[in-house]
């Protein structure tokens, strides 16, 4: 018990949880301190990545193409001046988020898109294939909204019920998730901190 560590990870532990009682100023200085802590490491982490990519290239290495990502991040900080040169920011924003855009979309057709197609290609010879190939046809007739035919109906309520069980099993798993940080910080206080376990 006499490790430091372990005791102000107790005490931020429990001041944390004192939010379940109510509004504390004990809670309250361990989310400032969270808070301060994330932005200072953002902080060092941002100098960090400029300083590897950025400066040191430019400065040791003598790659002048270096100074294109450097200028356009500078650029973003025209947003803090008044006057005419605050549009200069627009420019590395518009990059952003049509690289980021892209990029997205690139992966979203390969990994959902293409991906959920291939995992529902498969030879009807086996239990496990027919209930996917099934249920995954059933789901997209929920979404089919222009025919009242009794056979799409009844499939759109199945595929309703096969979204309810998907959604209530991920709740679920998300619940299993937050149950079992819960245990580690107990298993935490208990074994480490306090010696029971």
């Amino acid at each position: 018990m006499g490790n430091l560590g372990i005791w102000i990870g107790a005490f931020l532990t429990l001041a944390f949880w004192s939010i379940l009682f109510k509004e504390n100023p004990v809670f309250s200085f361990a989310e400032h301190l969270y808070v301060g802590l994330a932005a200072g490491q953002a902080i060092a982490m941002g100098w960090s990545n400029i300083n590897s990519l950025a400066v040191k290239p430019l400065t040791q290495e003598g790659k002048i193409s270096a100074l294109i990502p450097l200028v356009l991040g500078l650029l973003l900080y025209t947003r803090f001046f008044s006057g005419e040169i605050k549009w200069l920011r627009r420019i590395p924003t518009a990059l952003m988020v049509g690289v980021g855009s892209g990029l997205a979309f690139t992966r979203f057709a390969q990994s959902d898109l293409v991906g959920q197609i291939r995992g529902t290609m498969l030879p009807l010879n086996d239990i496990n294939n027919i209930i996917i190939v099934l249920g995954a046809l059933c789901t997209i007739a929920y979404f089919f909204f222009t025919s009242e035919n009794k056979a799409v109906v009844g499939m759109s309520r199945v595929g309703r019920l096969l979204m309810m069980i998907a959604f209530g099993s991920a709740f679920g798993n998300t619940l299993m998730g937050r149950l079992s940080l819960f245990i580690g910080r107990l298993k935490y206080l208990l074994g480490d901190w306090l010696g029971i376990l």
